[in-house]
Formats: C-alpha cells, sequence, structure tokens
C-alpha cells in the first residue's frame, strides 16, 4: 500500500463559489472546497451507501438476572413512549429515535413517576409465566438466543406490558380510561414453560444443522412481520403514532439497544486502485470528477493532522488537533458477520449505569455476566472489545469486493454529533498526485491545476504529477497515463 486512492466528486472538492453544479431540482449544490482545505472527511456509518456497515450478529445470553433487568429495561422504554403518545398524541409522529435506550430509573424527574414505573414493574411480574421469563431465557446457557428468536418472545408480552402501564397510569389518575385491552386476550400471547422447554429441545437437535433453528425463527419473523403489515392495512385510518407502540415497537427496541454496545463510528474510505470503473461512477460522479493518489507514511498508515482530543469551556467547544498515523484498516469481505454477545459488549455507558441498569439485581446481586468489570479480565474485555468493535466496521458482504476498499477510522469518543468536525486535514507533501476522470470538464481541471499549483509553489514542490484516466481495451479497466508536460517549476 505504496499508494492509496480517494475517489471525490467535484462538488466535494471545489467551492460552490467556483461552480454552477445545481442538483435535479435547481439547488445549488453545497461545495466542501476539500482540495483547498487538504481536508478528508469522516461520514457516519447512516452516510454510507451499504445499509448493511456495521451490521453485527448480536446474540444474547446471560443469567437470570441480566434477563429479568432486559424485561425491566424494555418495560423502561415502552413506559416512556406511552407517556409520549398520551401527551404529543398526533403533535409528533413517532419514530425509533423516541426510544430512549440510555434511559435508568432514577432518572424520574419525581418521586411519583418512579413510584409509577415501580407499580408496573410489580403488575407486569405479578403475573407467573412472566415472572419465570427469566429463568427460562437463563436456562439456554448453553445456545445463545439471537434476534428473530429474542423478537417473538417480546412480542409475546407486549401487549400484556401495554396493559401493565395503562392500568397504573388510570388508576394514578393519568389516564382516563383503561387501555381496551382484556386481561384474557393479552394474557393468550403470553408463552409458558412447555413452549421453552420445546425450543430448547429442538435447537439442542438441530444446533449443527446449518443453522436451521435460526432459519425457522426467521421464517415466523417474516410472517409475523406479514400479519402486522396486513392488519395495519385493512386499518387505513388508524393512528400512526398507535400502530408505532403496539406493533413496531418490539422490533424497533432491538434496533435500537444496539446503540449500547459500540460508539458511532466515522470513517473516510479510500480504495487500493483506481482501475475500477463502477468506482470511478458511484464516487468520483459518472467518472466527472477526480482520484486523489496518496502515498503513505509508513506501511499500512497514513499521516493526518487529527483530532486528539476536545478542550474549551462549558459554553464552546474546539478540537484538539495534533499529526498523528492513522491505520489503514483493509475490508474483509465475508459471507456472515461477526458475532456479538449482547450483555458483555454493553462499551458506552458507565461503569455505575451498568450496574444500576444491567448488572445488578434489587437485592444488589451482581451477575456473573459482568464480572470482568473492574476484576483481572477487565484489561483483557477490552482489548478483544475494542478489536471486534475495528472488525465489525471493516466487514462488508461479498458483493463490495470490487471496491478493495480500505479505511480509515477516527477515535468515535471524541466526536459527538455536531459539536466537533469530522473534518481532518492533511500535509500536502502526502498527496502524491490526481488523477482526472474521463468525463471530467476542461474548466474543472483547469481550477483543479490552479490550486495544486498555488500549493506547490508555496511549499516548493516540483515532483506532484498529474493524469489523465482512460479504458484500456487490452486490460479491460480505466488506467491512467501521466499529463507529463504539466510542470511547476
Amino acid at each position: 500500500m505504496d499508494k492509496i486512492y480517494r475517489f471525490r466528486s467535484i462538488d466535494k472538492v471545489l467551492s460552490t463559489e467556483q461552480l454552477d453544479i445545481k442538483d435535479s431540482i435547481g439547488n445549488p449544490l453545497k461545495g466542501y472546497e476539500e482540495l483547498e482545505k487538504q481536508q478528508i472527511y469522516f461520514s457516519p456509518l447512516c452516510q454510507l451507501n451499504d445499509p448493511m456497515e456495521g451490521s453485527k450478529d448480536i446474540y444474547w445470553q446471560g443469567d437470570e438476572i441480566v434477563w429479568e433487568n432486559f424485561l425491566i429495561h424494555y418495560l423502561l422504554c415502552l413506559e416512556h413512549v406511552f407517556a409520549t403518545y398520551l401527551i404529543e398524541r398526533n403533535d409528533i409522529s413517532l419514530s425509533a429515535i423516541d426510544i430512549p435506550v440510555f434511559k435508568k430509573k432514577s432518572d424520574f424527574p419525581t418521586e411519583q413517576s418512579s413510584n409509577i414505573f415501580t407499580q408496573i414493574c410489580s403488575k407486569f411480574f405479578s403475573n407467573n409465566k412472566i415472572k419465570q421469563y427469566p429463568t427460562w431465557l437463563a436456562a439456554r446457557d448453553k445456545n445463545p438466543i439471537r434476534r428473530n428468536e429474542l423478537l417473538l418472545y417480546i412480542d409475546s408480552i407486549h401487549l400484556f406490558a401495554l396493559k401493565c402501564i395503562s392500568n397504573a397510569l388510570y388508576e394514578n389518575n393519568l389516564m382516563a380510561t383503561d387501555m381496551a385491552l382484556s386481561e384474557e386476550s393479552v394474557i393468550k400471547t403470553v408463552l409458558n414453560k412447555e413452549y421453552f422447554d420445546a425450543q430448547k429441545k429442538l435447537q439442542e437437535e438441530h444446533i449443527e444443522k446449518n443453522n436451521t433453528y435460526e432459519k425457522l425463527y426467521s421464517v415466523i419473523s417474516h410472517v409475523q412481520s406479514q400479519l402486522k403489515f396486513i392488519t395495519h392495512y385493512n386499518e387505513p385510518e388508524t393512528n400512526p403514532n398507535k400502530k408505532f407502540l403496539f406493533s413496531y415497537f418490539p422490533k424497533l427496541y432491538l434496533q435500537e439497544i444496539e446503540k449500547l454496545l459500540y460508539p458511532n463510528a466515522y470513517i473516510a474510505c479510500f480504495s487500493n486502485s483506481y482501475q475500477n470503473a463502477s468506482m470511478w461512477s458511484h464516487y468520483a460522479g459518472s467518472h466527472e470528477g477526480i482520484c486523489l493518489q496518496f502515498k503513505t507514511e509508513t506501511k499500512g498508515f497514513l499521516k493526518l493532522n487529527a483530532i486528539t482530543g476536545v478542550g474549551g469551556s462549558k459554553t464552546s467547544t474546539r478540537d484538539i488537533r495534533d499529526t498523528t498515523n492513522l491505520p489503514i484498516h483493509k475490508i474483509n469481505y465475508k459471507k456472515e458477520f461477526h458475532a456479538v454477545d449482547f450483555f458483555r459488549s454493553i462499551g458506552v455507558l458507565p461503569v455505575p449505569h451498568i450496574y444500576e441498569v444491567w448488572a445488578m439485581d434489587e437485592n444488589k446481586n451482581i451477575s456473573h455476566v459482568y464480572a470482568h468489570m473492574n476484576g483481572q479480565d477487565e484489561e483483557q474485555w477490552r482489548k478483544k472489545y475494542w478489536e471486534l468493535f475495528i472488525n465489525n466496521l471493516t466487514t462488508k458482504t461479498k458483493d463490495w469486493c470490487y471496491e478493495e476498499e480500505l479505511r480509515l477510522i477516527i477515535n468515535p469518543l471524541l466526536i459527538d454529533g455536531e459539536k466537533v468536525s469530522k473534518s481532518v486535514s492533511y500535509d500536502f507533501s502526502y498527496l502524491d498526485g490526481i488523477i482526472f476522470g474521463i468525463n471530467t470538464r476542461p474548466d474543472h481541471k483547469e481550477k483543479v491545476i490552479r490550486i495544486i499549483e498555488k500549493k506547490c509553489r508555496k511549499t516548493q514542490r516540483t515532483d506532484f504529477k498529474f493524469y489523465q484516466s482512460y479504458y484500456c481495451s487490452q486490460s479491460g479497466c480505466i488506467e491512467k497515463r501521466e499529463l507529463s508536460h504539466l510542470l511547476f517549476k
């Protein structure tokens, strides 16, 4: 990796003041001036074009303490969304971001609201079957529970949980009427011991048979999703927030609690090659953009002026930047994603928060799942935790292997929303050359060259190289020719 490549569209490397570029509805596109400012933008995962970015094969496995806490956390989030629904009704549109997965029981603003939640938990666990759920789930100590199976269990208790919340709010005069759900109808959905025993036996029998058990739950989840959709399709006048609360909440809850595992990631994408025509089309504006050619400081690293800390006061923050060698991570193109143990991978919460919400029961007994915290295994756990974090960010399906992608990853703990910049500057000496696309306009080439000329004269560089890309019929891919007469003396 002596050279690495970064494809960019013209609106990314030049400013809108220099260009007359508009979007499909006639609005001027925002310019970033990346070339002038010598910046590399690090994107959050949601801005990348693969919806599977950061996907994890999450499984749940633990003792009775963590499973009971899981159910309590579910109630905590559901009660919050239920209360929001009662207060706002149609004034807002509920979505996954309204599920407060970082909330704790101690976060209730008043003693009354805290007492009401205690009542909700008491009602919920008063059901003999639900009271046994933590025991039944903990019995799966050898065969972990994955997302589709866990969704079935949550769906089975969801209506009963809503009924418990409704009853408690009604009894405290916070609802005019109780929810129109009969006790008998919601209890029918709750699973019994025989069901859990049968499922445990079924998995033990099929554990080595090509993931048969997981495929079964995938089909069940698919069917349930269709039934929910059909129900709402036949009731088009139903309040969308009510649909969210009654039907979509369980699945979105499992989606949102992933935020407890790893911090947000910010990534800059490069490639090991400039020769793929699809890359030019997707990332360089249909061959109208350019490809930046960087040379690496040492093998496997690129030297950047990166964020190493955040300083300032309570009212304002500023980046603390320093020159650092960021490792270049090669993407692994695989069929399967890495398996992640949910309970043992909660890493974005402070230790006191983990103890309060996940690790301890009401009698202060600590789950063995969290034995690594503040113990001899803590250092080993942290090392494995960050290794898996990087592995998740550098794994993509084989469909993307043509990209030959390389990645830089900024320390995510130093970036918080829009409070600090996600752009990192580089020393001009590491920009080795620029490759123009087959369709790069002459006036855009001229503006790019003038920017580079100014930088070369300032730094007294005479070795910068420009290239023109072209399609080579002999090799069947994109090649480049040096524009050897473009020299700055």
